[in-house]
């Protein structure tokens, strides 16, 4: 079977080179990923395929390689003819001759960019739950979740809004990257569905995509448009933040300069931050009210306790089966029992006067069903 068809077809990037590490052959899917020929890498040099930041280390394991005439094992960004780029695993063993030196090397280029992409994802999800969990407070969290969303889709920049509890007006959650001017339009902006793609998401409580906001029907009477030219902005994704009870929270949206939709990955990465952005929204006011909630209780017993001193009253609650007591600060200072001393029934009934203390432990006993 001729070599170069089997290369072909292989599902990956194949490449050969020479013992002098000079690529001298590489397969069709590579020439397609890359959008050149094995000519124009060898003119260009090799390292014009691979990302800025990954070439120190590509040079370091490629010389041991060569230098040792070993294997190499690694992962590298390459860019694709479009200008993007993705990961690669990298494999590369040498092939020898008949007396065992070193020939050159076999390599396949493995696309694992899903595998990365998810495993920060999951990552990044992570540090926000554990945030979360460890109560931080709102802005904090969703601050982070879009330098988060910012850094797995590079390019982008990532908004989160709120919208009042009667969905009048949105309120800025977050906005780190985008120009501060536009995020303080947004902030008490009214929602209206003929403005731009936030309010209409909240609206439809579905993703509304903008690819081209000056020529988009939906926007024509609108000054939205104008405002996405003047600061730079070439589209918009908004997505509903939805909550458990269906009501929606406020809004997710990434923009970007280009004027460009989202790929199925970033549409993933949308829904998935979206629900996360939820998740903390219904935290904090889970949070809020709980602490509204002991506020108010610590509030009654301010007035319980001021009132039991003001009418010389006192209260406790017991536990018949546990003989466990639980009494007001007044009702200590009545029966003159030292506060730090917990008591018991013991000690109540003999602070009884002995001709009352029959008939008032039978009257107790009664009251509780005390056995």
């Amino acid at each position: 079977m001729d070599l170069r068809r089997l290369f072909d077809s292989l599902p990956g990037l194949v490449w050969t080179c020479g013992p002098d590490g000079v690529t001298d052959f590489v397969n069709r899917r590579w020439q397609d990923y890359a959008g050149m020929t094995v000519d124009e890498l060898r003119e260009r040099g090799w390292t014009s395929t691979i990302h800025p930041d990954d070439i120190p280390t590509v040079r370091s394991a490629w010389r041991h390689a060569v230098g040792t005439g070993s294997s190499a094992d690694l992962e590298m960004r390459l860019r694709r003819f479009d200008g993007s780029y993705r990961w690669f695993s990298v494999k590369a063993e040498p092939f020898h001759d008949e007396e065992g030196r070193v020939c050159g090397w076999y390599g396949l280029n493995s696309d694992i960019e899903s595998q990365r992409r998810a495993e920060a994802e999951l990552e990044a999800e992570r540090n926000l739950l554990e945030l979360v969990a460890q109560g931080i407070a709102l802005p904090t969290i969703l601050n982070q979740l879009c330098l988060h969303v910012e850094k797995l889709a590079p390019g982008s920049l990532c908004s989160i809004l709120f919208s009042d509890p009667d969905e009048l007006r949105f309120r800025l959650g977050a906005g780190p990257n985008l120009p501060a001017p536009y995020n303080a339009v947004l902030d008490g902006l009214k929602i209206d569905p003929f403005f731009g793609p936030c309010s209409l998401a909240i609206r439809t409580k579905t993703t509304i995509i903008v690819t081209d906001p000056p020529n988009d029907p939906r926007w024509t009477a609108s000054a939205w448009p104008d405002m996405m030219v003047k600061y730079g902005l070439g589209s918009c994704w908004s997505a509903p933040i939805v909550g458990t009870r269906g009501q929606v929270l406020g809004i997710f949206a990434i923009y970007r300069h280009e004027r460009v939709g989202p790929t199925d990955e970033e549409q993933e990465l949308i829904d998935r931050f979206a629900k996360l952005s939820g998740i903390a929204m219904e935290r904090a006011e889970s949070d809020a009210l709980l602490a509204a909630s002991g506020s108010e209780l610590r509030r009654a017993n301010d007035f319980l306790a001021g009132a039991q001193r003001l009418s010389k009253t006192g209260s406790f609650s017991l536990d018949p089966l546990l003989d466990e007591q639980v009494w007001s600060d007044e009702n200590y200072r009545m029966w003159e029992f030292d506060p730090s001393v917990p008591p018991t029934m013991q000690m109540v009934v003999a602070a009884i006067h002995p001709d009352d203390r029959e008939r008032a432990y039978r009257a107790f006993q009664e009251a509780v069903q005390f056995r």
